[in-house]
């Protein structure tokens, strides 16, 4: 019978513990694999991922757009005149083409606020008969230029609420 061989290392000592190193190679390279999926899952003794992970980012809410407000057309702007009659408005505008001051004219006033109207006649360009369109219905001239057609941004509805 042949006598069995021990190895032999550098050193010259024959190798016992071959089978030992062998097995914590094993056990190493079983931990080497099996981090990632403990990590995944949260660590040792842990089930699962965790809640924090498990949580799904929360999404801020997209503000909505400006609300988008219909412009009136035809309409009078802050600071337009409005006389009760269109001999009123001729008067005016002889006034103040004079040179004379109109303050203290009867029956014309200077508008506060937009306001809606509906044209009723237009005498030249620089005098119109109109109507409101609010609840007072006011009916009188102005020397506003209306033109016939709106302008662009009143047929988009570009009028924002701010």
């Amino acid at each position: 019978m042949k006598a069995r061989q021990q190895e032999i290392d550098h050193s010259g000592a024959p190798r016992r513990f071959g089978f030992w190193r062998n097995g914590v190679a094993v056990v190493g390279l079983v931990a080497i694999l099996t981090a990632p999926a403990q990590a995944q899952m949260g660590g040792p003794g842990r089930r699962g991922p965790s809640q924090e992970q498990q949580r799904a980012p929360k999404q801020s809410a997209v503000p909505p757009g400006p609300v988008v407000i219909p412009q009136l057309w035809p309409r009078l702007d802050e600071g337009a005149l409005l006389c009760k009659s269109r001999d009123d408005l001729v008067k005016y505008q002889k006034l103040t083409g004079s040179g004379g001051s109109p303050a203290g004219l009867a029956g014309c006033r200077l508008i506060s606020k937009q306001l809606g109207i509906q044209i009723v006649e237009r005498d030249g360009p620089s005098r119109t008969q109109i109507v409101t369109t609010d609840d007072a219905k006011e009916s009188g001239w102005t020397n506003a230029y209306l033109p016939s057609t709106p302008p662009a941004a009143a047929t988009q509805g570009s009028g924002t609420k701010k």
